[in-house]
């Protein structure tokens, strides 16, 4: 007798790039199978006479707190293209206004340059900040709109991404393509000794693109909740293979 008593490791394989993804921090790691069956029932007292098996479905799932955006690209059926974008600022804290460099101006100093015309300003009491000038990340106010050390919040802006920004276009035409996937942890036995790795292989893989990323106020780990299911090869009836590998101690290092 032995025991499983770890999480499984994940590999996600791409069989036309040959892309890899390789998840080993999974909280979660699982495999369900179903096959579906259908009772024959007859004669006095309607007995069952045979059961009838239909298809075997496996479904895949891992939980991972890590998550791999390259991989979340692929459960949208798109792609990460790296170059310059354009991308919102998010509602800062309140700027503190400096005296300007002009004669009766104040300013404050952003973390971008704004694109012309989209910069959004307010006063503490919710009015809108009108007649300022922008110059770079600089933007200067007339001291009779605001007045040094007053505080003004910067409510949006877009701004010019730099080069090595990665982005994912989500298409409501694309969807995932299949993948390979390998799962694997290890046999032990019940004074908790390696015995061997057990390996489930499956060849044709298709991942749900439906996921959730959940976030609240207090700080924690959001989890990558992902889901495949198997389905069969186009010129094979087997679905995968499990496979039973004797463990080996790995060498140790002088």
């Amino acid at each position: 007798m032995a025991l499983i008593a770890d999480v499984f490791d994940m590999l996600i394989i791409d069989p036309k790039t040959k892309e890899v993804y390789a998840k080993d921090t999974l909280q979660e790691a699982n495999i369900q199978l179903e096959q579906e069956t259908n009772d024959v029932n007859g004669g006095q007292g309607n007995n069952l006479l045979a059961i009838l098996h239909g298809r075997k479905e496996f479904t895949i799932t891992g939980n991972d707190p890590m998550w791999d955006m390259e991989l979340l690209a692929l459960r949208l059926g798109s792609e990460i293209v790296t170059g310059a974008g354009v991308a919102y600022a998010i509602p800062k804290e309140l700027f503190k206004a400096e005296a300007g460099t002009a004669a009766e101006t104040t300013e404050i100093e952003l973390p971008h340059a704004p694109i012309d015309g989209t910069l959004k300003i307010k006063k503490e009491d919710g009015t809108n900040v009108q007649g300022f000038t922008v110059t770079g990340k600089t933007v200067s106010f007339p001291e009779a709109t605001v007045a040094e050390d007053e505080m003004v919040k910067v409510v949006t802006y877009q701004y010019n991404t730099p080069a090595g920004t990665k982005t994912t276009e989500i298409d409501s035409t694309k969807f995932p393509k299949d993948v390979a996937i390998v799962l694997q942890t290890l046999e032990i036995s019940e004074d908790e000794q390696p015995l061997n790795y057990i390996q489930f292989q499956f060849d044709r893989v298709k991942p749900s693109p439906n996921f959730n990323l959940n976030t609240s106020a207090q700080r924690e780990a959001s989890v990558d909740e992902n889901s495949f299911r198997v389905m069969k090869p186009k010129h094979s009836k087997k679905l995968g293979r499990k496979m039973i590998i004797p463990y080996e101690e790995a060498p140790v290092t002088p």
